[in-house]
């Protein structure tokens, strides 16, 4: 049999750790901030859910639950579908075809390869158990695994009245296996709390819904005081965030903290001493995250969270000094579709008059008399897939139809006299994490440019005093990626120095070791995570790949055994487990996980091949 070899749990140049979400490691002390204004400001202060404003609050409560954001997530029921597992559809894209159906009351979605003669191969099924999206636009599906939360492939698109892989999965199909990340329900749910120290799982009950704290903070002490009688006048209650009596700019930001956030010209960069769930209504967003954007902003492309963004770059906002906002044409408890007629035009005429109008009479009218038509495009945002939005770029002249390519790569903080108020050392810091960030979103020939530039401000950041765990992590990430191995690897250890038990850091080193031949010192870093936190699949599975290495193949069979049992969905930890299996010359059962594997990634060459390996081996020459 052709040699079989574990794969790396994750390439060296890679490491673990989404980018969206910072490496674990002890709670820094919060930036000192003045005395909040408003009670509920107060972390102690308890989110109680939207059903306790029901009472009190009905007419306001149920206009809201018809918005999108209440809306926005719900576990997927008889009630929730909207007709489009009807007939059981299927589709095609990409090689993998997919099935929708309801089976004794739930919702399902399969996943295979099918072949000419119609016979399905590598079938994978998952149960639909939530559903995220409002169906204004698109609805995604979530599975849930061990408690954890991952997106399904597929999406409803209720515009074109289709299924189709979901965006971003045309261009990199993650199948069953995109893991649902705080950043991802932070604006898609109401407040979800991640359980410390384990990834992709939340403390339950979730929220049904966005719903009243995320722009009113959150509600147990007013609960409190109405419940006892004791009420206040409704323009002096300090136990909850009344947004229409905020200053303005604390008023917008309340908005800001899901539609500031343009995919491709946006960049929001969380503050290390403040998590993203601690944002409250009536703060700056900026005590949160440091937000940057391209300085050259494109006119045809837009994405789907860009409303601010976009309403920025109006003339009406920079001309009225920022008066116009979200809240001038949007009442957040009331459906779009709702609104009165003529509810935008008239807000459009507290500035213009009707005689500004340059149009022919019989052309306004033929629009109804509504100024959004010809002054806000709408097209597909270009991070997503077969439906329009509106782009919130009030212009004069929304004909524009050639896509841009963007040849300057400059970034500028969005809220440049907050970001003064950073010290030399976290301004650097930021810029480069935003860089970082921000090379996806722009042409390769400049990806270069921007990191080079982006590893001086890491260096000059620890020059000028900002010398912490993220700044030394990040830094050598990006060295990473310049494949100075040994340079990351000082960075590394700085990390350590900051932090003893950072994961990412140890499981970066462990990795360097072990490409390096240095195999005690792999096994001390992988050790030293798993001291910590014995469950830790990532290194169990690299702990198993230095022992399978240094030949012992019954000690490393374990490890991958234990990596997958923490987490099954895992391609990789299959692949590994069917090796060991292989080399301990139990071919028939690597065969069973050479065909989990295949089930759960159908697209890895790497996955058929070592398929086609094994079945050799146990000679079933037609299978292979």
């Amino acid at each position: 049999m052709k040699k079989l070899a574990p794969i790396l749990l994750s390439s060296v140049l890679i490491l673990a750790g989404c980018e969206d979400s910072p490496p674990e490691g002890p709670a820094l002390e919060p930036t000192a901030v003045a005395a909040p204004a408003f009670e509920n400001h107060d972390p102690s202060v308890a989110y109680v859910g939207r059903e306790a404003c029901r009472d009190c609050h009905l007419a306001i409560y149920n206009s809201y639950a018809r918005t999108g954001m209440g809306r926005s997530f719900r576990p997927l029921n008889a009630e929730t579908t909207v007709g489009e597992f009807e007939g059981s559809p299927e589709f095609s894209e990409n090689g993998m075809t997919y099935r929708v159906f309801e089976r004794d009351g739930k919702y399902f979605m399969q996943e295979f390869v099918k072949r000419s003669s119609n016979a399905q191969l590598a079938m994978e099924e998952h149960e639909l158990i939530w559903v995220v999206g409002s169906n204004n636009h698109n609805r995604a599906y979530l599975i849930e695994r061990d408690g954890k939360l991952f997106q399904a492939p597929a999406c409803w698109y209720p515009q074109g009245d289709r299924w189709a892989l979901c965006p971003g999965y045309e261009l990199a199909n993650e199948h069953f296996t995109r893991e649902t990340t705080q950043s991802c329900m932070f604006c898609h749910n109401g407040v979800m709390r991640a359980v410390e120290g384990r990834r992709n799982i939340f403390e339950r009950p979730y929220p049904h819904g966005i719903g009243c704290e995320r722009c009113h903070g959150p509600g147990e002490k007013h609960v409190e005081r109405w419940n006892s009688g004791e009420g206040f006048g409704k323009r002096d209650d300090p136990t909850i965030v009344n947004p229409a009596l905020l200053p303005g700019p604390e008023r917008q930001e309340v908005c800001f903290q899901c539609h500031l956030g343009d995919a491709n010209q946006t960049e929001r960069i969380i503050r290390h001493d403040r998590p993203m769930t601690s944002f409250r209504p009536g703060q700056r967003i900026s005590d949160i995250f440091v937000p940057f954007r391209f300085a050259v902003q494109t006119e045809f492309d837009f994405g789907l969270s860009s409303q601010a963004d976009r309403m920025m770059l109006s003339a009406c906002y920079t001309e009225s000094g920022g008066r116009l906002e979200c809240l001038t044409c949007h009442d957040p408890h009331v459906p779009v579709v709702e609104q009165p007629e003529g509810y935008v035009a008239r807000a459009c005429q507290t500035c213009h008059d009707v005689q500004d109008c340059g149009e022919e009479h019989g052309m306004r009218e033929a629009a109804g008399n509504d100024c959004v038509p010809c002054h806000m495009r709408r097209a597909e945002p270009d991070d997503q897939r077969f439906t329009e939005f509106t782009d919130h770029w009030i212009r004069r002249d929304i004909s524009i139809d050639t896509p841009d390519h963007r040849e300057s790569v400059e970034i500028e903080p969005i809220f440049p006299e907050r970001y003064a108020t950073l010290t030399t050392g976290q301004q650097a810091y930021y810029r480069a994490r935003a860089l970082t960030q921000m090379t996806d979103s722009s042409p390769l020939r400049k990806r270069a440019e921007m990191n080079a530039e982006a590893s001086k401000l890491y260096a000059g950041a620890i020059e000028r005093g900002y010398d912490t765990a993220d700044s030394r992590y990040y830094y050598g990430k990006l060295l990473l990626t310049e494949r100075s191995f040994e340079e990351a690897a000082e960075q590394f250890e700085a990390v350590l120095r900051h932090d003893p038990d950072h994961r990412d850091a140890l499981f970066a080193l462990g990795q360097y070791h072990q490409a390096n031949g240095d195999r005690d010192r792999a096994v001390e870093m992988f050790d030293r995570i798993l001291t910590n936190a014995p469950d830790t699949a990532m290194a169990l599975a690299e702990r198993g790949r230095v022992l399978f290495e240094s030949g012992d193949a019954v000690a490393a069979l374990e490890h991958y055994r234990e990596a997958l049992s923490q987490e099954p969905w895992n391609v990789t930890y299959h692949v590994n487990v069917g090796m060991s299996l292989a080399a301990n010359g139990r071919m028939h059962e690597a065969a069973e996980l050479a065909r989990s594997a295949a089930r759960l990634d159908p697209d890895r060459p790497d996955v058929w091949e070592f398929n086609a390996n094994v079945l050799r081996e146990i000679g079933d020459e037609q299978g292979a």
